[in-house]
């Protein structure tokens, strides 16, 4: 049973924590908060989420794997507390995020206040930076934006970023170890804005490493953005080389990317036999020639077509629907140039075959088309038999 003094101790992290939101209020240095919550996962790593409010009334929410090392009174016991209130304060260069809230069985939920770094403040008007907004600060703190990627820009060689800029460059995802990995797979972005495009774009130093391991280096910045705006990712591009296909340029993968030429098209275009050029595999795949068009036309009798016969056929109306409708009728010798004439003029198996129920027989091909061209249709040779 709790006792009066008890239950005023439990209550005191969130009385001090009253007593600092009212006291950063009225300095009027600072007046973001909002609600969090916290978990370990199986792999004893803690995914902090916030929500909050921002000046022009945009909610905002922000996740990242909380690094304990600059977080003070997030002690063990919190964690395995069966149930108790809890303070802790998440350290960053543009100021500090105050948390208080309730723990219990590993998770954790509650409420924070911003208190701004004025020394953070002060050290960017130093190097020449506009002081940030209060809301600037309060979202550069929220992305890890501090001097340590201000120096790695200018070690770097990037042009001194605004104050918008660094925000602009935390709200992208652009952060330290970003900036960090690009340079280390020999990669610097021409601008600020070219970066952001390129972490926007999802040029990963995991992705780039991929390409270079493929066998594509010296790309350039945007050239890279455009292989992974076209799908062309690392898998593509070694799955394409498993099938078979790993041109000198990558922007012949691109090219058959666009054109859904895919590592499973190639896959059954070679097992129908058709598996060489990848520029005509690309026509092919235009002109709607898959592997099961060509394999239903092998089996209709016509094998060792070359491809070009193929999309010639498929252009025209061939279908290996149209060719077995054909060969019912009698016309099993036809070539795939007669065919494609005899669908060019309209002959369909359904003509011919009321052309001999209205009593024609022995009906040769270009008959066929020279009645069709003609128009001399069923009804008129059955009117000419009564």
């Amino acid at each position: 049973m709790s006792t009066p003094g008890s239950t005023r101790l439990r209550h005191l992290p969130l009385l001090i924590l009253l007593i600092l939101a009212i006291a950063i209020a009225s300095s009027g240095e600072g007046d973001f908060e909002g609600l969090w919550d916290l978990r370990k996962d199986d792999r004893g790593l803690t995914w902090f989420n916030v929500e909050y409010e921002l000046s022009d009334r945009h909610q905002g929410r922000h996740g990242f794997l909380l690094d304990e090392s600059r977080t003070t009174g997030l002690d063990v016991s919190l964690f395995n507390a069966d149930g108790r209130n809890g303070t802790f304060t998440i350290e960053r260069d543009a100021g500090d995020l105050v948390c208080e809230g309730w723990f219990r069985g590993g998770r954790a939920s509650g409420h924070f206040v911003f208190a701004p770094s004025a020394n953070f403040a002060r050290t960017l008007a130093s190097r020449g930076f506009d002081s940030p907004t209060r809301e600037e600060q309060f979202q550069l703190a929220m992305s890890d934006v501090g001097i340590d990627l201000i120096d790695e820009l200018d070690r770097q060689g990037y042009t001194k970023p605004t104050t918008s800029q660094l925000v602009r460059l935390g709200n992208h995802g652009v952060d330290l170890r970003y900036v960090r990995d690009l340079n280390a797979e020999g990669y610097r972005a021409d601008s600020i804005d070219q970066l952001i495009r390129m972490r926007d774009h999802g040029v990963t130093p995991e992705f780039i490493r991929g390409i270079l391991d493929a066998g594509y280096g010296g790309l350039t910045s945007e050239e890279l953005v455009r292989v992974r705006d076209h799908g062309v990712t690392p898998e593509f591009v070694r799955a394409m080389a498993a099938a078979g296909h790993k041109p000198s340029s990558i922007e012949k993968l691109i090219r058959a990317r666009d054109h859904g030429v895919t590592p499973d098209f190639l896959e059954g275009m070679t097992a129908a036999g058709y598996g060489k050029d990848l520029e005509d595999l690309v026509r092919a795949r235009d002109h709607g020639v898959t592997p099961e068009f060509a394999i239903a036309m092998s089996d209709t009798g016509f094998t060792g077509l070359s491809l070009n016969e193929l999309v010639r056929m498929r252009d025209h109306g061939v279908t290996p629907d149209f060719v077995q409708g054909m060969q019912s009728q009698g016309f099993r010798d036809a070539s795939a140039t007669e065919l494609v004439r005899a669908q060019d003029h309209g002959v369909t198996p359904d003509y011919v075959r009321q052309l001999r129920e209205a009593g024609l027989d022995n009906l040769t091909l270009d008959k066929v088309i020279r009645m069709r061209d003609n128009g001399i249709s069923p009804e008129f040779v059955s009117h000419l038999k009564k």
